[in-house]
């Protein structure tokens, strides 16, 4: 029988001791004994410090899940987590990461939104920015204790011998010396501080003096104000009452009116929120918004190249070497800083073309024939330039008309656009007239003075032929032209000396 209590005693303690393990088990780790599937989500931290594998989930001090995986990123650290099916995770929920007691035991917080729709399973959490654990307590009661003995170090070398005993105690003798000087001061004033009570003593008096001998006066002024009170009370209970009663009946239906004024305000405000009426469906329709916003897109587009234009003119007298001359004014509108259009005129002066003329047209083959050479000129006329340019770099391209002509030109800028060479090439079908092979080319050399002179220098029309020989003249007409060029800047600041002169 005694063997068998021993027996029975082994096993009792052995079922205590399953028993404490399963409850110990079971408390530092609850998720041992649960089954079922997990939702998954995952927070990205920037310190995840003391959480691992297993950590636990929690959500209002209740564990409902663990830690699942961690992965590194390349600053931060994705901590994925499973939380139970049963447990509701609305969309905006906060995640903390908080400490159990001093020991520093972690575990995740879900802070968990008002919102009533379901955050997606694999979705992303953000991390609470007002979170306080006790890690960051511990910090800041450090910082605290290192500031604290900061000041008192700084006490403790101002107390130190001797400098500091000498420096405290010229602290407590200025103090006392302050003390004896204010107790000096109350004594010296002190007939002067009786003097004022006593002036003080004497107003009062007189003040009941006043009040005895007047009290009458003071007994009509207040049948005054009772013959007063009593006339506006009679004005409020006569016909006069009535009128009042009639305007506060008005004031009380203004502000009925303005009530309802505000009532139908709010509803119609409430109903454009709702999408509903015509204005309410036109600013609930994102098609519509995204229509308008083209709109104004484009009309942007339209308008912009316009308040970015900028104006310029540009004169120039051109005298050849065959005594002839011509004029061009042109304006130049640059929409943008590599593109610009020119309009202008320009005169085109007398040209003198020699022509042959036989005086003996049949002699026969080896007689002396005879020629006379005639000239005729053409026409003073105005003609039109009308071109588009573009620029690269310090190459710019012109095409269009080039005194009525179809052509096109390159101008090479220099020197920060003051010197430019320029080569022109239009009048393409003079070839029919016989004046020259090919184009009335014409190129020449620019420089700008003062930002605001040009003298031009150059050769026209080195390819002309002459009528007398058929062949391309020999004498090169050469050409020189002085003017004058400015932009908007230049003429608004022109005219607003105009101005103000005038």
């Amino acid at each position: 029988m005694k063997i068998r209590a021993s027996e029975f005693k082994v096993g009792i303690f052995v079922i205590c001791a399953l028993a404490a393990l399963v409850v110990i088990v079971r408390f530092l780790s609850p998720e041992t004994f649960k089954s079922g599937s997990y939702k998954r989500y995952h927070v990205v931290a920037t310190n995840a410090e003391g959480v691992v594998d297993k950590t636990h989930v929690r959500t209002n001090g209740v564990t409902v899940g663990k830690v699942l995986e961690l992965v590194l990123l390349e600053n931060e650290t994705k901590i994925i987590f499973g939380v139970e099916e049963d447990v509701f995770i609305p969309v905006g929920s906060e995640v903390e990461i908080r400490s159990r007691g001093l020991l520093g035991d972690k575990f995740i917080e879900v802070l968990r939104s008002d919102s009533e729709e379901a955050a997606a399973e694999d979705s992303r959490l953000q991390m609470s920015a007002s979170a306080m654990d006790t890690d960051k307590m511990m910090a800041m009661a450090s910082d605290i204790a290192s500031d604290v003995k900061r000041v008192t170090d700084v006490l403790a070398d101002g107390f130190d011998p001797p400098e500091g005993e000498q420096g405290f105690n010229s602290a407590i003798q200025d103090l006392a010396v302050v003390l004896n000087e204010l107790k000096m001061m109350i004594k010296d004033n002190r007939v002067q501080v009786k003097g004022t009570l006593t002036h003080l003593e004497r107003a009062s008096r007189n003040i009941a003096d006043v009040m005895e001998k007047h009290s009458g006066k003071f007994d009509v002024i207040i049948g005054d104000l009772e013959a007063v009170s009593g006339s506006l009370r009679t004005v409020f209970d006569n016909k006069s009452g009535s009128d009042i009663a009639g305007i506060m009946d008005s004031i009380d239906s203004a502000v009925e009116d303005i009530r309802h004024t505000t009532s139908n305000i709010r509803m119609v405000s409430d109903q454009i929120q709702n999408g509903k009426g015509s204005f309410g469906r036109l600013l609930g329709d994102d098609g519509v918004i995204n229509k308008v916003e083209e709109t104004i897109e484009s009309v942007n587009k339209i308008v912009k190249p316009a308040s970015n234009l900028q104006l310029g003119v540009d004169y120039r007298g051109e005298f050849r070497m065959d005594k002839s001359s011509q004029h061009y004014f042109n304006l130049l509108f640059q929409t943008q800083p590599d593109k610009y259009y020119l309009f202008g005129l320009t005169d085109v002066g007398a040209t003198v073309v020699r022509k042959r003329k036989d005086t003996n047209p049949f002699g026969e083959e080896g007689d002396n024939l005879s020629y006379e050479t005639e000239t005729s000129s053409e026409d003073k006329s105005l003609r039109f330039n009308v071109q588009f340019a573009k620029r690269w770099y310090n190459l710019t391209m012109r095409f269009g008309l080039f005194e009525s002509k179809g052509g096109f030109a390159s101008d090479v800028h220099l020197f920060g656009d003051r010197l430019s060479l320029t080569v022109e090439a239009f009048d393409w079908n003079s070839g029919a007239a016989t004046y020259r092979h090919l184009a009335r080319f014409k190129t020449y050399a620019k420089i700008v003075l003062l930002d605001h002179i040009t003298m031009i220098a150059g050769i026209d029309d080195p390819l002309r032929i002459d009528q007398v020989t058929s062949r391309i003249r020999e004498d090169i007409n050469y050409f020189f032209s002085a003017g004058f060029t400015f932009n908007d800047n230049d003429l608004k600041g022109f005219l607003g000396t105009s101005a103000l002169a005038l």
